[in-house]
């Protein structure tokens, strides 16, 4: 293998496939990148046989070859090399890597092309395309409320599945921690998405989607097997492993009487709950009372070591004064994702005390503070 690349493209192609790479790995090879190079492209592949990483970008082949090279290293060696400067890269006589650009050349060890693993995506029942910005804000708005605790490994994830609505069909991604929160956001279903299979996409490709969301401005390509979900974005082609395991059905937490509407101002709202966290985090208290009284919201935290806080916040809000618990650290991470100048809070009754956060009904976003059952 021998080609010649400019600097800029050779980077491209190295930075999504290096993000991938776990540290210490107990397989050496999975410390690698893949490079092939024929047909006028090289390709660089990446993966830690969950997720892997493909990109293409042009280059001058003068022998067409596969190796694979440690990710990093190679990587921090082009990085140093010279704005503008073309990088050769060949098998040296040692099967070693050699790079050459200018008066520099470096040595790498490899290890042969063919004992690189592939995640096969399998037979794609499912195909369509979604715009980059609405992909980002489906997961965005959900990942933070995914699990982090590997025991709960089926909820570590956004979960994807069709819904009814007004609207008609929609696409809806949901996440929970498996304890007291959930956010979900809602988009028209995609063309070629009809009868869409719920599905679970771990966090950790959740995160790498996103970040190459973020660069991509046109349409993503989407396609899913019984197990696995492709993606193009732009010159990468992402495949990852999917989560088999079932997403506890967090409707049964979605309360349909709400005999209790209130309308508030997201950023007033925002502010008590800040102050209220100065003193209420430092001696580690996470209950705050809500007090709901005829156009008036109170903000109370009481520690006889602290002192009391009270806020006061104006509300629409029309009714019998009730007052109800939330712990500020969740509320302030749900009302972060709930767009909009006001927040419309929607608490259930008697027989199903939860809240449902959002900037209006009917809204597409909504953070559901409950306990779900997992």
């Amino acid at each position: 293998m021998k080609f010649t690349i400019e600097r800029t493209d050779l980077l491209k192609a190295l930075d999504p496939a290096v993000k991938v790479i776990q540290r210490r790995n107990t397989i050496p090879i999975l410390n690698n990148i893949r490079i092939t190079a024929e047909g006028g492209e090289i390709t660089v592949t990446a993966t830690d046989l969950d997720i892997e990483i493909r990109t293409s970008t042009r280059a001058d082949i003068e022998i067409a070859g596969a190796v694979t090279v440690p990710a990093e290293q190679l990587f921090d060696l082009v990085r140093h090399q010279p704005e503008g400067s073309h990088i050769g890269l060949a098998i040296e006589a040692d099967s070693r890597l050699g790079l050459r650009c200018g008066r520099s050349h470096s040595r790498l060890p490899t290890l042969p092309a063919s004992d690189y693993p592939d995640i096969a995506p399998g037979e794609m029942t499912h195909r369509f395309d979604m715009p980059a910005e609405t992909l980002r804000s489906l997961l965005r708005d959900t990942a933070f409320a995914a699990s982090k605790e590997p025991t709960l490994a089926r909820i570590c994830g956004v979960h994807w599945h069709q819904v009814e609505s007004e609207q008609g069909p929609r696409l809806a991604a949901a996440a929970t921690d498996g304890s007291r929160m959930l956010a979900r956001r809602a988009t028209a279903l995609p063309d070629g998405a009809g009868g869409l299979p719920a599905i679970t996409i771990p966090s950790r490709t959740v995160s790498e989607i996103v970040r190459l969301a973020d660069k991509e401005k046109g349409e993503v390509a989407i396609a899913l097997s019984e197990s696995k979900i492709r993606l193009i974005i732009g010159p990468v082609v992402l495949t990852s492993r999917m989560i088999i395991e079932g997403f506890p059905d967090y409707d049964r937490a979605v309360p349909r009487d709400t005999p209790h509407e209130i309308t508030v101002e997201a950023g007033p709202l925002l502010a008590a709950i800040g102050r209220i966290a100065v003193i209420a985090d430092g001696d580690h208290i996470r209950a705050t009372v809500f007090s709901f009284d005829e156009r008036r919201l109170t903000l109370t935290m009481a520690n006889q070591a602290s002192g009391d806080l009270r806020e006061e916040v104006p509300c629409d809000f029309e009714g019998a004064p009730f007052a109800i618990g939330y712990d500020h650290r969740l509320l302030t991470k749900l009302l972060s994702v709930v767009a909009g100048d006001t927040v419309l809070m929607r608490i259930g009754g008697e027989s199903n005390p939860n809240t449902i956060f959002s900037s209006r009904a009917g809204s597409d976003m909504y953070a559901l503070l409950a306990r779900m059952q997992v």
